[in-house]
């Protein structure tokens, strides 16, 4: 399998509504053009107390939500410490109560 062309969506955004609003905000910023580098990390979270497998996905310095467990096994961390992404898609649903992203890490 090309671990290459695998893109994630992000689960767990909407649990927080601070983590939604800074998506939401972090959106505007980046479609009216004030940013136009976001930077995506991605790096194991074992003190989780839900998941000691959980790996968060941050962006510009916030987590914003996790890995899916579905989608951990694609991830090693045993010879890195974290992995760098992009956003291949992103937005907010139709009555804007949640947000929605997927990005492609690059492995």
């Amino acid at each position: 399998m090309n671990t290459q062309n695998l893109c994630f969506p992000v689960v767990g955004m909407n649990a927080e509504p601070d983590r939604a609003y800074y998506l939401r905000q972090l959106m505007r910023e980046v479609l009216d053009g004030s940013i136009s580098n976001v930077e995506i990390n991605i790096v194991p979270e074992p003190t989780n107390p839900f998941d000691c497998n959980a790996i968060a996905v941050w962006v510009s310095g916030v987590k914003i939500g996790y890995i899916g467990k579905d989608n951990q096994r694609y991830f090693d961390f045993s010879m890195r410490g974290s992995y760098t992404a992009q956003i291949i898609h992103w937005g907010i649903t139709q009555n804007e109560q949640a947000v929605f992203i997927f990005i492609q890490p690059y492995f």
